[in-house]
């Protein structure tokens, strides 16, 4: 039997670590403007070189924007072509960094601006900080982000990227608040940016079912047996009924992130099913941006996998 486990990480060291040390200093906080941050070599692959073309664009669209840029290696072509774009002020190449965590918890926008890419672990570590994403649409680009959902697709051409980009920011979904669902296991910890907590323990548990254990909760099998139970109905009701309540008033004080968090044991059968009916019941309502994340079912997988 083979299992696929893509890219591994601990969701908690990604968070813990972006605590260890402010960045206003390298990355300032302006009113109104708007910080891109991307990570990784200067390569071919990166597509840095279009940065501060793109980054132009976007700013004669009226965006007041900044992006930064953390890597190493030849510099000289991304800095021919910020000088070619007049954008010495607006793109910022920040050299390389130990700890990146800090800032991609600081900035407004992480962006992947590739040619190319395998599976991107900064996505997936933005994605852990509950940071909106934006891609291009390399070949790879849609395993990774549902596209309107935990992030957004956009051309590949300088033109193209720069109008995605801008239509992002200017959608006011954006701008009102961004709710991460996300599903974990209490077994590693509760996620230490959550802002609401459900424990799903009171439902019958499918990892019990001898058929169900090596499934999850992204399963047909697994979904339908824990929905099956009419306390999984009454308890997303309820939920769904107390965030649709809580949300406007949370815009209404000036909240721009909330994290959902619901857990099970091991965060791979119960949690992300109800994860799953949370965002799917969610995403539709409007007036903010939304995306999913599982957390410990890749890790609890494995370690099913192991014993």
């Amino acid at each position: 039997k083979i299992v696929e486990m893509e890219n591994i990480l601990s969701s908690d060291f990604v968070r813990e670590r972006a605590k260890e040390f402010g960045v206003s200093e390298d990355m300032p906080l302006k009113e109104g403007r708007i910080n891109v941050l991307s990570v990784g070599r200067f390569t071919d692959a990166k597509n840095y070189d279009n940065v501060p073309d793109i980054c132009r664009r976007i700013r004669d669209k009226g965006i007041d924007l900044c992006w930064y840029i953390i890597g190493y290696g030849d510099e000289t072509l991304i800095r021919q072509k910020i000088h070619e774009a007049g954008m010495e002020e607006y793109v910022i190449l920040l050299g390389k960094r130990s700890n990146p965590y800090p800032y991609i918890k600081a900035c407004d926008i992480y962006a992947q601006p590739s040619r190319y890419e395998g599976k991107s672990v900064t996505v997936r570590e933005a994605q852990m900080l509950c940071k909106p994403v934006v891609v291009t649409n390399y070949s790879t680009a849609k395993s990774q982000v549902q596209d309107g959902q935990d992030g957004v697709i956009v051309p590949m051409d300088n033109e193209g990227c720069s109008k995605g980009i801008a239509e992002f920011v200017k959608n006011q979904e954006f701008k009102n608040l961004f709710v991460t669902v996300l599903s974990f296991g209490f077994k590693y910890g509760i996620p230490v940016d959550s802002d609401l907590v459900f424990d799903v323990r009171f439902l019958p548990n499918p990892y019990y079912v001898k058929e169900l254990k090596h499934k999850t909760g992204n399963d047909k099998e697994v979904r339908d047996y824990v929905m099956g139970n009419a306390e999984a109905e009454i308890f997303l009701q309820k939920l769904n009924d107390m965030i649709q309540f809580l949300i406007p008033n949370y815009i209404k004080e000036g909240k721009y992130q909330l994290v959902i968090a619901i857990g099970c044991t091991g965060g791979k059968h119960r949690s992300v099913t109800l994860a799953n009916e949370l965002y799917a019941r969610m995403k539709d309502k409007g007036h903010y941006g939304i995306k999913i994340y599982h957390r410990d079912m890749a890790e609890s997988s494995l370690q099913d996998l192991l014993r």
